[in-house]
């Protein structure tokens, strides 16, 4: 009943992860305080935003015409081959393309392709669940949760998350408890973000955007992890099977660094000793990935949970052991885009309290933030 609980609740997360990609994008709450404290000419470069999952948001009322940043007295923004200019508009200019006399503007730049810039036991011979099926549920369920992960990461490797430039009059849309309007980014203040703390722009209006270029893996939010590989199973003293394995985890990084996760092990095969067995694990982990060097992040964690094993068939006999489980190990992560990466760890774990020997593990798979 446990594993068809646990299997249960981690499929609804998996499920409620994905979403279609909307043509707008969040300014996130950081870049906003960033952005009334910058010059107005300037605040249309290097703008981060985060594209949005979803169906998009209501529009406010339409906005006035939009028409350029009002540069200032005695700049020339373009005339002919000779331009002078300020740095902040001569990025502008090569990036927007001249502003026409009419104001027009000659559209957005389509993003990057995906993948662009850059988780005491006792024994006993009584019976339980049949444990071959168990085992075929226990595989149904990797089978889900790993093509739920996979699309999951490809919606994230696909949707844009990373810096923008677009002319610092574009349309702002602000939502807050008095409903949607649209401010334009030179005019955005403090009282603005105070009375509607949610902020957002469409590409498409304006003068357009200029993609930079994604930001750097970054884990700070919600995490989801699904990996596969060999992991151990401590069952009586000296047997201690390892078959294939699947870990599956959902938490939360408080920072880039530091994350707190929930785990569910299954693991499970046949042994001459052990005969079928199959063990279900449910259990936290905290994980600390302190060393950058580029696209590698390496780091450690710790794990601690409980654990419910059974075997059958071996030449020990019918086990069935619950038990405290603890361990930890080593985690490299290699970065693929801002919000996917490809995880490696290799660890060890004991029942706590007993003397059998430490069941290793090694796996891999994706991580989704």
């Amino acid at each position: 009943m446990r594993l068809q609980v646990g299997v249960a609740c981690l499929m609804a997360v998996v499920m409620g992860s994905g979403g279609c990609l909307s043509s707008t994008y969040d300014i996130p709450e950081r870049e906003l305080r960033r952005l009334v404290e910058t010059e107005p000419r300037d605040r249309g470069l290097s703008l981060r935003v985060v594209q949005r999952l979803g169906e998009d948001p209501p529009p406010a009322d339409t906005p006035d015409a939009w028409v350029p940043y009002e540069h200032e007295p005695g700049v020339v923004v373009y005339a002919g081959p000779q331009v002078v200019i300020h740095p902040s508009y001569d990025l502008y200019h090569r990036r927007l393309g001249p502003v026409s006399p009419h104001g027009h503007h000659p559209g957005p730049v389509p993003p990057p392709p995906s993948g662009g810039p850059s988780g005491p036991g006792g024994s006993g011979s009584s019976g339980g669940a049949d444990i071959d099926g168990e085992q075929a549920l226990a595989i149904l369920a990797v089978v889900a949760l790993t093509g739920g992960t996979l699309i999951a990461a490809l919606i994230e490797g696909e949707r844009y998350d990373g810096w923008v430039t677009v002319d610092p009059n574009h349309p702002v849309h602000l939502w807050g408890p008095h409903g949607p309007r649209v401010v334009r980014l030179a005019q955005l203040t403090a009282a603005d973000l105070a009375d509607a703390p949610e902020a957002m722009i469409r590409l498409g209006e304006g003068r357009g955007a200029f993609m930079e270029g994604r930001a750097p893996l970054s884990r700070e939010g919600l995490a989801w992890r699904m990996e596969v590989g060999l992991v151990g199973v401590p069952l009586v003293d000296g047997v201690t099977p390892a078959g294939l394995g699947a870990i599956a985890q959902f938490g939360y990084f408080a920072t880039q660094e530091l994350g707190l996760l929930g785990t569910m092990t299954l693991a499970g095969g046949e042994e001459a000793w052990a005969g079928d067995y199959l063990d279900f694990r449910m259990g936290a982990e905290l994980h600390w990935m302190p060393i950058q060097a580029s696209v590698l992040n390496l780091g450690a964690y710790g794990h601690v949970g409980m654990s419910s094993a059974s075997a059958a068939g071996g030449a020990i006999g019918r086990v069935d052991r619950t038990g405290l489980v603890a361990g930890g190990g080593l985690a490299l992560e290699l970065e693929i885009v801002t919000r996917v990466a490809v995880g490696v760890r290799a660890g060890l774990m004991t029942l706590v309290g007993d003397d059998s020997e430490a069941a290793s593990l090694v796996t891999g798979g994706l991580s989704v933030y």
